[in-house]
């Protein structure tokens, strides 16, 4: 059980620092590059329908989706982290409790 709880703390740990990798690119290249951007969306999310997006300024709309997957990618890192260190607590805890122990009894 824990490897698989290992396992899952490492991917989730990889999977959050490509969401903050993603996030952070992708707010700068919608900061820096606003046109190609309504370009895209025009070209392959509005392909097939009747609309079109205007040429206006979204870079208010691209940063804050940026930033929220950046603190997406943080809490999933975070909570990969914290598997982590919960499996290494539970494979050294009497290792652990042989220590506290042993501080207990020379009264520090």
């Amino acid at each position: 059980m824990y490897f698989f709880v290992r396992f899952t703390g490492i991917a989730l740990l990889i999977f959050g620092l490509l969401f903050m990798l993603v996030g952070f690119g992708g707010a700068v290249y919608g900061y820096f590059q606003n046109d190609a951007v309504i370009g895209l969306v025009n070209t392959y999310v509005l392909a097939k329908t009747q609309s079109v997006m205007p040429q206006q300024d979204i870079r208010f709309y691209t940063t804050t989706y940026g930033l929220a997957l950046f603190l997406l990618g943080m809490i999933t890192s975070a909570f990969g982290q914290l598997m982590l260190v919960f499996v290494d607590l539970a494979v050294n805890a009497r290792e652990t409790n042989i220590l506290l122990r042993s501080l207990r009894n020379k009264d520090l």
